[in-house]
């Protein structure tokens, strides 16, 4: 894909979109399908100040080689080791899509990487956890946003007895307190 006044092309992974829309009416799929190419040709509003950027960050769990990819063109992609193959990253929230931040971003702004993060965690606290028990126990994220995974990082909203077993055994909540 190239978008105009750019140089260079990106890769876009269709599953997820695939994954999203495969069971919708044709309508609906149709519109979905609008909304993702209307988002990937879009100029970036990408926020300038911290000011401006800070409502608007999230915390993402992504694997280490999603982070990989990101270091293209001498940009490099703000992350940090979470788990074994997982990396813990910060984006720009949009309307129909979210973007990565940079370090140069993140120097821009003039804060760290772990005063963004800790940002975008209250952001998606603020925002609340909606779980649901299913009949087998398990809990499952019931938010309908794009941020389920980051939910594993920011476990607020969690029911205590959830929330105390993922901290005593989970190195990923330490940066949720």
């Amino acid at each position: 894909m190239r978008r105009a006044g750019e140089t260079g092309a990106h890769s876009i992974f269709l599953g997820n979109l695939f994954a999203e829309v495969k069971h919708l009416s044709p309508a609906e799929r149709k519109e979905a399908v609008r909304q993702f190419v209307a988002a990937m040709f879009a100029h970036p509003d990408e926020p300038e100040s911290w000011e401006a950027a800070a409502p608007r960050l999230r915390p993402v769990l992504r694997t280490s080689s999603y982070a990989q990819a990101g270091q293209v063109g001498g940009i490099t992609v703000a992350s940090r080791p979470a788990l074994r193959h997982l990396v813990e990253m910060i984006v720009i929230d949009h309307e129909h899509r979210m973007s990565l931040v940079n370090s140069d971003s993140l120097e821009e702004w003039g804060v760290t990487f772990d005063e963004a993060y800790q940002r975008g965690a209250q952001n998606l606290m603020v925002e609340g956890t909606h779980l649901a028990r299913l009949d087998n126990g398990v809990f499952a994220v019931a938010s309908e946003d794009t941020y389920e995974s980051s939910r594993l990082v920011v476990p607020v909203g969690w029911p205590d007895s959830v929330r105390k077993w993922a901290f005593s055994q989970s190195p990923w909540c330490r940066h949720a307190t």
